[in-house]
């Protein structure tokens, strides 16, 4: 999962066409289903939004993330799958932890390794009347994809490097270092072009994310 192309969905309702259109059918899918997906951000943080479901195929470099609080449950996504004839292979674990508090008013979760997806979600941001963004080329942080809460039994980990906050979303660059992605550099040129009013700042933790954002809690430190 190191390098893979990452799609979430959200809340709101999502195009799962959009999303799954260049998935193949192949032997090699994975369904992850109460699996326990968090953003580790620097190394004391995690993002206050979780996933509970997700999709990986190798074969197509995609991985799919369910949120803990999306509109579409595992059944949906079962059913969509299996209605376009997308073969999976399901890994289903027991249970969530149960002192899981769904932060609803934290923006959509998004991430980015190639230009015309980053471009996508500037254009959707501005589309909505933001005009502003703040871009952290220097944060690092992880997306884990765990089974076990209280072990931190790992099954997948993903690098990620650059941080881009919208009002409506949270932009996580893809591990900046594999020559296939964007660079800071380019991201911050991309920003530049697209004649946002950007703010970068050269942090390696977002302080901003400390504050709550409309009442909820952003960041919840680790145990």
């Amino acid at each position: 999962m190191n390098n893979s192309n990452i799609y979430t969905v959200h809340l709101d309702k999502d195009n799962l066409d959009t999303i799954f259109n260049n998935v193949k059918n192949n032997s090699s899918n994975l369904l992850y289903t109460n699996c326990i997906g968090k953003l580790e951000i620097g190394n004391d943080y995690f993002l206050a939004k979780q996933f509970d479901m997700c999709f990986y195929s190798p074969e197509n470099d995609i991985i799919v993330l369910i949120e803990r609080a999306s509109s579409k449950s595992h059944s949906d996504i079962r059913k969509y799958l299996t209605t376009k004839n997308i073969n999976f292979n399901e890994v289903r674990f027991i249970n969530l932890e149960d002192n899981y508090q769904e932060q609803t008013n934290i923006p959509n979760i998004s991430f980015a390794r190639e230009k015309q997806i980053l471009e996508n979600l500037i254009r959707d941001s501005k589309d909505k009347g933001f005009d502003s963004c703040t871009f952290y080329p220097q944060v690092d942080s992880k997306l884990l994809i765990n089974y076990q809460e209280n072990k931190n039994i790992t099954l997948e980990q993903t690098h990620l490097k650059g941080l881009i906050i919208f009002p409506d979303k949270y932009i996580f660059m893809t591990n900046e270092f594999n020559p296939k992605n964007l660079s800071m550099n380019t991201v911050a040129g991309i920003l530049i072009n697209e004649n946002l009013n950007v703010s970068i700042i050269q942090e390696k933790f977002p302080q901003k994310l400390l504050k709550e954002e409309k009442g909820s809690k952003v960041l919840c430190k680790k145990m």
